[in-house]
C-alpha cells in the first residue's frame, strides 16, 4: 500500500512538473518569436521608409564667371583644387563625406557644399526634410558618396524646392515639384520661371543660362552694403570662407568689383 502510494505521488510530481516545464518552453518559445519580429521589424525599418529621388542641376555665379580656358560650361573647382575644401559640410546637419571624393577630376569633381531643403506643399515656411549635397562642375548636385542623385525620405508627394549656398542668395521653386520613387530631374540653369522671382534674381549669363547670384554672405536673402562690409576685413586672407565671392580661394578686390558690388539689391 505503501509502495502504491509513493508511486503515485511521484507519478503527480512527475506530470506536474512536466506540465510546468511545457508552460516555461512555451513562453520561452513565445518571447523568442516576439524578438525575433522585433528584430525583423528593425532591420526592415529602412527599407519601409519611403524614398523620393530627385536630380538638380545649378549653377553658382562664383564658381562660373571667369572660367577655365576651353571649359566655359564648367565651373571652377579652385577650393578643392588648392586643398580648402572640407570634408565637413558647412551647414547645419553635420554631414561628412569622405576625402578621397574630392581626388574625382574632370566635369565630376566637386566644386562646393549646397544645401537643400524640402518644404511643405500648402505652406512654403514649414521645413519638411534637408540634407547637404555636393555640387559637381557640370551642375550636377549629389549625395555625399560623390556620385548619386539625392534621396529623402518622405512621401511621394508635391513640394517647394530650396537651395542654399553659404555666399550665393538661396532660390526656391516658383511652383511645387512632385517628387516620387523615380527620379525627379530639376534643371534650374536654363529656366528662370522654375524659381520664385527668378527673371529678376538669377543670374542671367548668356546663352540661357542662369546662376544663383554670389553675395549673400549673411543668408538674409538679400545682397546688401552689410555684405559688403563683411568682406572688407578679410581681403588678401586665402581659406575658405564666405567672403571668398568668386570661390577662387583668395578674397580679393574683385570678389567686391566683380560681383557683390553689381549685385547689391538683388533679393531685396
Amino acid at each position: 500500500m505503501k509502495k502504491k502510494l509513493f508511486m503515485a505521488v511521484m507519478v503527480f510530481f512527475t506530470i506536474g512538473f512536466s506540465e510546468a516545464q511545457i508552460e516555461i518552453n512555451k513562453s520561452e518559445l513565445i518571447s523568442s518569436e516576439i524578438q525575433s519580429n522585433n528584430n525583423l521589424l528593425k532591420e526592415n525599418e529602412f527599407s519601409l521608409t519611403p524614398r523620393v529621388h530627385i536630380a538638380i542641376k545649378l549653377l553658382l555665379q562664383g564658381a562660373i564667371v571667369n572660367p577655365n580656358h576651353g571649359e566655359e560650361n564648367l565651373m571652377r573647382d579652385n577650393i578643392r583644387v588648392n586643398g580648402l575644401l572640407p570634408i565637413n559640410s558647412p551647414y547645419d546637419d553635420y554631414t561628412t563625406c569622405d576625402a578621397s571624393i574630392f581626388d574625382i577630376t574632370g566635369p565630376n569633381a566637386i566644386v562646393d557644399w549646397v544645401f537643400v531643403e524640402i518644404r511643405n506643399k500648402d505652406d512654403i515656411s514649414v521645413l519638411i526634410s534637408s540634407q547637404s549635397a555636393l555640387l559637381q562642375r557640370d551642375g550636377d548636385l549629389v549625395s555625399t558618396d560623390g556620385t548619386s542623385c539625392l534621396q529623402f525620405s518622405i512621401e511621394e508627394n508635391e513640394y517647394y524646392i530650396r537651395i542654399c549656398h553659404r555666399n550665393h542668395l538661396n532660390i526656391i521653386t516658383n511652383e511645387t515639384i512632385f517628387l516620387e520613387n523615380e527620379i525627379t530631374f530639376l534643371d534650374l540653369r536654363n529656366n528662370p520661371n522654375l524659381i520664385l522671382d527668378g527673371t529678376s534674381i538669377l543670374v542671367n549669363l548668356g546663352n540661357n543660362n542662369f546662376a544663383m547670384p554670389s553675395g549673400d554672405l549673411d543668408g538674409n536673402g538679400q545682397i546688401q552694403n552689410s555684405d559688403l562690409s563683411a568682406i572688407i576685413p578679410s581681403l588678401g586672407q586665402s581659406s575658405y570662407s564666405n567672403a571668398d565671392l568668386d570661390m577662387n580661394s583668395q578674397i580679393q578686390n574683385i570678389d567686391l568689383s566683380n560681383l557683390l558690388i553689381p549685385n547689391i539689391g538683388v533679393g531685396e
